[in-house]
């Protein structure tokens, strides 16, 4: 099959976030890529990237990839995946990463392992009741504060409320994102309704964490939480940042209602994954994690 790839615009754009209906346009995904026939010019196929950053801080590229089942095992999906490769090397990327679920992605994985792809890990989202996470993290919050070692200096604020600019950098650095696209969608995001459900740590003038989040129908879903290294705390135990900042958000979510709470992270990640079990939280999806060295 003759393939033509090709950076979508306008109408096309709107094409590919179809294909890929779980990115959404006011996100930190930014570059795109369609496959066409060039004759027909039927869209065969669809992928999207984020620029992100490993364990070791080494940028990565993340990626999501859709060719609809009638046009798949012709080169369309292997196409689009060298595609990546060769933008991500252009821009000294380590590795392109990805996530499949073999429940609803039965045939995902087995395509990422033959495009070299390699099992990794695997992304767990858990769910538990707000009350049982605020009965395990507001106590801890307390008795930090009882010892003094949530520094006096530091500030819970809204997203709106805080230097954007700081925000975008900490975000771009430790999590995903170019900097001038987390920028303008913060900004953005500072105009929703939901504003407020995103939170930003300040120590002094400085930004030291964001978590970011919705609560909607009674649900709360933590999307992201992000604290400058130096106050992460160790492997096995959260620092006093992370457990202010979440601390703050649970008390917000209470005061909206919010009787369900869902996160999730890397199976690695060793923090949210004695979370879940202390707060007897129950996993509700679980995806396989591939990466692709890029050197």
């Amino acid at each position: 099959m003759e393939l033509e790839i090709l950076q979508p615009t306008g109408l096309e754009r709107r094409a590919a976030y179809m294909l890929l209906p779980e990115i959404k346009p006011n996100s930190f995904w930014n570059y795109f890529l369609l496959a066409k026939d060039p004759k027909s010019k039927r869209i065969l196929g669809a992928a999207a990237s984020c620029p992100g950053r490993n364990e070791q801080g080494l940028p990565r590229l993340h990626t999501r990839l859709h060719v609809p089942p009638p046009y798949r095992r012709q080169g369309v999906g292997r196409k689009l995946i060298e595609s990546l490769c060769t933008y991500g090397k252009e821009r000294q990327f380590t590795e392109l990463t990805a996530k499949s679920n073999t429940v609803s992605e039965p045939t995902a994985s087995p395509f990422l392992s033959a495009c070299g792809f390699l099992r990794v890990d695997s992304y767990r989202e858990y769910e538990t009741t707000t009350e049982k996470l605020a009965n395990y993290v507001l106590p801890l919050r307390n008795w930090l504060r009882e010892r003094n070692e949530i520094p006096i200096e530091a500030r819970i604020i809204p997203l709106a409320q805080a230097p954007l600019e700081q925000v975008a950098s900490l975000h771009s650095n430790e999590l995903a994102g170019e900097y001038n696209e987390v920028l303008k969608n913060l900004r953005t995001i500072c105009t929703q309704s939901h504003a407020q459900d995103n939170a930003v740590l300040m120590l002094d003038s400085q930004v030291i964490g964001l978590l970011m989040g919705t609560t909607s129908n009674h649900i709360t879903t933590i999307e992201a939480s992000i604290i400058a290294p130096q106050y992460r705390g160790s492997s096995h135990q959260p620092g006093w940042a992370n457990l202010a900042l979440m601390a703050e958000r649970i008390e917000w979510a209470i005061q909206l209602g919010s009787k369900l709470c869902r996160f999730g992270s890397l199976q690695a990640a060793t923090p949210t994954q004695k979370l879940a079990k202390r707060t007897e939280a129950t996993l509700v999806k679980e995806s396989d994690f591939f990466a692709l060295p890029l050197n």
